[in-house]
């Protein structure tokens, strides 16, 4: 049975009571409390909530008083609550002077009034001050409640969803686009105002009759971002963490956490998702997919995937069976809308006549309409609402429209510009392909085989596997898909290779070579060593191990096995190639000493330094002396004998080894050479560890020039999201936060974690310590809903690992930092308690994160009032330092638990 009294049951029980009306907190008390001692200490604890404490700020978190029916505001009587949005709750009101009338009004929703959420309603109701339309809900009057909570009144729309209204009214495509065009009209009005609607979906555009006529209204102008930010002081928040808009209708540059290139156009593509839907009856991404998505996952459909043409969607759905409405079902699991809105219980059914009618209406130029706004590229979509709403009145007249379908070129170009860093490090033998089958590829498909047969069917399976295209009859030509990625590509391939190509074994086995390289490259060790060694079966089995092709393979896979951590199996392999490659091509061959450098750091990993410095010596040796000393291969292994001396403690040994090696590469290397960049990072590496050793600052700033240098050669050879340039970047954030460098760190961070949540699995450890350090930065800075979010999805990505890491301390420790700073009193706690726990076991009960974590730990009881607990807390702290011979180190623990735990490498 669990202890009442434990930091989990107590937390339970103050939400519980903490969240009920005051009436009902005496009844809560005595039932959920089983005896008098967790009585008192939920009592402490309820009694800090709603203390004026200068160190919590309870100023900025007021308790919230709830509004009821009959309550009044101003002038204006609470009739009933209409909707609960994401940010505030509607009420239907009458207004009692100086007219009577019902109206919409809006209040900020009880439990989030942070000063963000305030900003972004007082921007609001200033934006909807500046439109005048009659496809926009007026806003009437505007004030604060007597609470402090602001509020603002608007017009009331009794109106249904466009989508919901369409459907119930059976409504033809021709009546469905006029009513658009006017929802268009009325988004190109706000932005003729200076403002982004944002969040533009079908519960943001109600339609009623009036005067017998159906007219659209757009409502709900509470993310609009300004576009002129001087027509008002609010401020808007859209940070990392705090992605402003629903995930159905969000455009791809809306998704990304800094949303620094949102404009005008991102409403185009939100148009373009409802339009969609108007034509459709369905949404362009599936909702129960989006749903059930990761974080990372969701982003990267948003961002990366386009849904089936309208026309496409029809005919999928043509043997389906509609029953509830796809706008309800979303509506129903997102936000509520913000008026008084009826949807009916199920969506109008089609004949198969009628949906084969549609299908021919809406193929072609509707659909090449939608898809223009629904582009990825905002440069490609229409360029205001105007264009969009003309385009679709030059169709109803039969007139010609801008859109057109997208090209095969076109799409070939989206396929390799969403792939290049994957085609690019695939080489010549794929690229070859653009360029009729030059080079590499050429050079495999015609040493394959002499026979023409051998290298059409090699040609065929390059084009259909490892390039998706499709150039049957029935396809529409040359179209990549651009939804699958180059890896399941190349899966598919490696899975097909043997079939297609069983009839041509040597064609067969240096295919597989290329795909094995092509694995190695996107890191995919598993795969690349698999076909590997099915290559090196082939040769071994035609031209034996005396031939310096089967050699080289063997030291790939000896490479693959050193990389996989399988080191009994490099051992062996890279013994037996070692004899045969200085048996048949002699002991200064290229391949031996590649083999002996290799040899060298299988000495490393099994912790055998001395013998691994020796090994690399024995090797510079050589090549210094049969390649020169600037010689890329000399230098690599500069490089390598220097991490080993790193890794002994040699540091003076090794700091001279990166320098020369940095010096070298100036020298015999272009400036744009990746290999440069490579040893400025390192020596940015090893700078960034030293000043950590010594614990000065002097190392940071060339450390910092270094790392920027590297950024900048690997972004314009290798692209910004190649795992090169990240490391760099990730080298450099820590070096910024050292110095303290927070908005250039913060900058640097959400380029780095943006990038790496889209091209790594969520618990890849670069992305989760990137985040850990984005937090920090974040709460350095004071921006804790941000860090709290943030730090909130890293300690879950951890915790989701079977393994335990001391990384989840250090997250834990600052996400409790956050809570604690605002005002979360017991969640922070509770993390506290988990930090001790986790950081006593990996790390010891003296460890500096373990006994910051007991302060703060101390410090929280304190104030909740338990002050036996936290002395004895704080006497723990005391103990272990006085024993260290730090007894001051409770002051220095306090310290250190208000300004963060600094993420470490």
């Amino acid at each position: 049975m669990s202890d009442p009294s434990s930091v989990d049951n107590l937390s339970d029980i103050f939400l519980k009571i903490a969240e009920a009306p005051t009436e009902q907190r005496s009844e809560l008390l005595d039932r959920l409390c089983p005896d008098e001692s967790t009585r008192q200490k939920v009592c402490s604890l309820l009694e800090a909530d709603e203390a004026v404490d200068p160190l919590l700020d309870h100023a900025l978190f007021p308790k919230p008083v709830e509004l009821q029916p009959g309550d009044r505001v101003s002038g204006y009587k609470l009739v009933k609550e209409l909707a609960l949005g994401g940010m505030g709750i509607v009420y239907l009101a009458e207004q009692l002077e100086p007219i009577r009338r019902q109206v919409a009004l809006k209040v900020i929703k009880p439990g989030v009034d942070t000063r963000e959420v305030v900003a972004r309603f007082n921007a609001e109701r200033q934006t909807l001050s500046l439109i005048d339309h009659p496809n926009i809900a007026k806003a009437f009057d505007a004030g604060s409640t007597d609470t402090g909570r602001p509020f603002f009144v608007m017009e009331l729309v009794n109106g249904q969803l466009i989508t919901s209204y369409c459907e119930q009214q059976r409504l033809t495509i021709e009546q469905r686009l006029e009513i658009f065009i006017s929802v268009c009209r009325a988004i190109q009005h706000a932005h003729q105002k200076g403002v982004i609607h944002r969040d533009i979906k079908p519960s943001n555009v109600l339609v009623a009759k009036y005067d017998g006529r159906p007219i659209a209204k757009v409502i709900d102008f509470g993310v609009a971002k300004a576009i002129n930010q001087t027509m008002t002081t609010a401020t808007l928040a859209t940070g990392l963490g705090q992605i402003v808009g629903t995930f159905d209708y969000m455009s791809p540059e809306q998704s990304h956490f800094n949303q620094r290139e949102v404009d005008t156009r991102s409403d185009i593509y939100s148009l373009g998702v409802l339009l969609y839907e108007l034509l459709t009856d369905t949404p362009a991404f599936d909702r129960e997919r989006l749903r059930s998505a990761q974080f990372d996952e969701l982003l990267k459909i948003i961002q990366e995937e386009d849904p089936p043409r309208p026309s496409v969607r029809l005919s999928e759905n043509k043997d389906k069976e509609w029953s509830d409405s796809p706008t309800q079902a979303a509506e129903e699991s997102s936000s509520p809308v913000d008026a008084s809105v009826t949807t009916m219980p199920s969506v109008s059914r089609l004949t198969e006549v009628e949906l084969k009618k549609r299908i021919r209406r809406v193929r072609g130029e509707l659909d090449w309409i939608v898809m223009k706004s629904m582009d990825k590229d905002p440069d490609r979509r229409y360029a205001t609402p105007e264009g969009l709403a003309s385009d679709i009145e030059r169709f109803l007249v039969g007139e010609v429209v801008a859109a057109s379908p997208p090209s095969p070129l076109y799409r070939l170009r989206k396929f390799a510009r969403r792939n290049k860093t994957k085609l690019a490090v695939v080489g010549l033998a794929i690229c070859a392909l653009f360029v009729g089958l030059s080079g590499a590829a050429y050079h495999y498909i015609q040493v394959a085989s002499a026979k023409t047969s051998a290298s059409v069917a090699a040609l065929e399976f390059v084009v259909e596997e490892l390039l998706g295209l499709d150039d049957s009859p029935t396809s529409d030509g040359y179209s990549p898909d651009p939804n699958v990625s180059f890896l399941k590509l190349l899966q598919n391939a490696s899975n097909n290779v043997d079939e297609r190509l069983a009839d041509w074994p040597e064609t067969k086995a240096r295919m597989k070579s290329l795909l094995a390289r092509s694995f190695k490259s996107l890191g995919q060790y598993d795969d690349a060593e698999r076909l590997y060694r099915d290559y090196l079966e082939f040769l071994s089995s035609t031209k034996g191990f005396a031939d310096s092709e089967t050699i080289r393979v063997m030291e790939q896979l000896v490479r693959l096995h050193l990389r996989n951590s399988h080191l009994s199996k490099a051992k062996t392999l890279a013994d037996d190639a070692l004899r045969y490659s200085r048996s048949y091509l002699g002991d200064e061959h290229e391949l031996t000493l590649q083999l002996l450098n290799d040899r060298a750091m299988l000495f490393y990993m099994q912790d055998m330094g001395e013998e691994a410095v020796d090994a690399h010596r024995f090797v510079l040796e050589v090549r210094r002396r049969t390649l020169g000393d600037w010689h890329p291969e000399t230098l690599d292994t500069m490089t390598n004998l220097g991490i080993v001396l790193d890794s002994l403690g040699r540091f003076g040994e090794a700091q001279q080894l990166f320098e020369n090696t940095v010096s070298g590469s100036r020298e015999s290397l272009s400036p744009n050479d990746a290999r440069l960049a490579a040893a400025l990072q390192r020596l940015g590496k090893f700078l960034l560890a030293d000043g950590r050793r010594d614990g000065s600052v002097e190392s940071f700033p060339r450390a910092e020039k270094l790392l920027l240098e590297s950024i900048d050669i690997y972004d314009r050879n290798r692209g910004p999201s190649h795992v090169d340039t990240l490391q760099s970047k990730y080298l450099l954030g820590q070096v910024l936060v050292e110095r303290r460098s927070l908005e250039e760190a913060q900058n640097v961070l959400e380029d780095l974690v943006e990038r790496l949540q889209k091209m790594r699995e969520p618990n890849d450890r670069m992305t989760l310590q990137a985040t850990n350090m984005l937090g920090w930065v974040y709460m350095s800075q004071s921006r804790y809903p941000e860090a709290e979010n943030i730090l909130s999805n890293t300690l879950e990505q951890l915790r989701r690992s079977e393994s335990k890491d001391t990384l989840e301390v250090q997250v834990m420790g600052n996400l409790a930092i956050v809570r604690f700073k605002m005002g979360k009193l017991v969640d922070a706690m509770m993390l506290d308690q988990q930090t001790i726990e986790l950081a006593e076991e990996l790390l010891g009960d003296s460890h500096p994160q373990a006994l910051a974590a007991k302060t703060r730990l101390g410090l929280a009881r304190l104030y909740s009032g338990d002050s036996t607990e936290a002395n004895r807390l704080f006497e723990e702290v005391y103990r272990s330092n006085e024993s260290l011979g730090r007894s001051s180190f409770v002051l220095d623990a306090i310290e250190r638990s208000s300004n963060g735990q600094q993420p470490a490498e």
